[in-house]
């Protein structure tokens, strides 16, 4: 036996994990020291109850307590690789004193790490990884011994057609009683009924059993605006989920026989698909349909010389819209009308025009010119008011995502 590691136990007081740890090789540094039993008996007799241990106070020992309350938590989740992760009080883990008597030591951190991941590993038929784990399992021993599961999220990429008015994109917290459920929004804490987040991500939810989610759209329409076409970039994030493998085909035909909402080109994705669509979303052209409605009739030269105006592109400055300048900052953008064209007179006070624009640009308010706030404006050109009456989303671009 080392000599080193006899001075070791005359100097100090040892249990048999702290002095397996002064002795492991190379060859089993990725694994810990486990088998105890292997201690030369000079050494075995001089061991100390983990309780009694004056380098790792107890801990290595005592941290095993919460297996017991870790593998049935585990045992709801479907998970193939997997990570540990220790937090120790600040006062503990004496490295130091191995390096006095020379001994290569491994530390208390990994040796609970590998505790528990060797015992993970065994129960439950998994890999141990260091990057992209499925499930993160976090031994906490600074105050009282206990355990948190961290679950990677899942992430769906996919388009979806909006169908019909007056559906936000996200959740809206009830205006009454700022989410805590009132009677006004029948308990749900939201404004709206139904949105787009709530119907795409419930059969997803419902299949990995999760009840937390997040709705990542490339941009928004208006509340009363359509999204049709091919349909807008999203990605929805599902948290927490229990289960990670599962067909969701019944969850695409569930949402698309909603009739408020269509999805398209599901697909599993990782992270960095949110920061993509966000990051796309201010770059990516947009082609709309708005009904137009003037507050006085217009001739046929009136509506031709609007329809050339259009044939060039034209350099919006566009003041923070009054209806969202609630919760937006008072800006002045710059934005692009790249084209519009009249497709269809509905009457002689009304048209429809196709407008294709760069993103972020104001529509509404390019139509209707917001009192000045956007300059020019459809309002501007006909020399008269121009209301925007109904406003359609006919294509994003998807900026090659898919």
């Amino acid at each position: 036996m080392n000599p080193k590691i006899n001075q070791l136990t005359d100097d100090y007081k040892c249990c048999k994990r702290c002095i397996g740890r002064g002795i492991y090789s190379e060859i089993e540094k990725n694994i810990g020291f486990t088998n105890y039993n292997e201690l030369h008996d000079s050494i075995k007799n001089k061991t100390v109850d983990h309780d009694e241990c004056e380098i790792c106070m107890g801990l290595i020992d005592n941290s095993l307590q919460v297996i017991d309350r870790l593998f049935p938590a585990l045992n709801k989740l479907e998970f193939k690789k997997f990570l540990v992760g220790v937090k120790l009080p600040g006062n503990i883990d004496n490295e130091l004193l191995y390096t006095k008597y020379g001994l290569q030591v491994l530390s208390v951190k990994q040796t609970v790490a590998n505790e528990f991941g060797i015992r993970i590993k065994d129960k439950f038929e998994c890999e141990i990884v260091k990057e992209d784990p499925d499930i993160t399992v976090i031994i906490d021993l600074q105050k009282k011994t206990r355990y948190d599961i961290q679950i990677k999220s899942l992430y769906f990429l996919g388009k979806y057609q909006k169908l019909v008015r007056g559906i936000p994109q996200t959740k809206w917290p009830c205006s009454g009683c700022k989410g805590r459920g009132c009677f006004e929004c029948e308990n749900t804490g939201q404004q709206y009924k139904f949105t787009v987040e709530g119907i795409v991500s419930e059969p997803f939810k419902k299949l990995a059993v999760s009840n937390f989610s997040s709705f990542h759209g490339a941009g928004r329409e208006d509340i009363d605006a359509l999204m049709l076409g091919t349909g807008r970039p999203f990605v929805l994030e599902i948290k927490n989920p229990a289960q990670r493998s599962f067909d969701f085909t019944d969850a695409i035909n569930s949402i698309n026989n909603t009739g408020k909402v269509r999805v398209s080109d599901v697909r599993i994705c990782d992270k960095s698909y949110i920061k993509l669509i966000k990051s796309s979303s201010p770059d990516a052209s947009k082609v709309y349909h708005a009904t137009v409605t003037l507050s006085k009739s217009a001739n046929e030269d009136e509506l031709n010389n609007l329809d050339m105006l259009g044939n060039q592109t034209i350099c919006l400055k566009q003041r923070t819209p009054q209806r969202v300048s609630h919760r937006r900052a008072d800006l002045i953008r710059d934005k692009k009308i790249f084209s519009y064209r009249i497709i269809e007179i509905i009457d002689e006070v009304s048209f429809i025009l196709e407008i294709h624009a760069q993103g972020g640009a104001y529509i509404k308010e390019f139509i209707s010119g917001d009192n000045g706030r956007t300059i020019p404006s459809i309002s501007e050109f006909m020399n008269c008011e121009a209301t925007c009456t109904a406003l359609d989303v006919i294509k994003v671009d998807d900026k090659g995502i898919f």
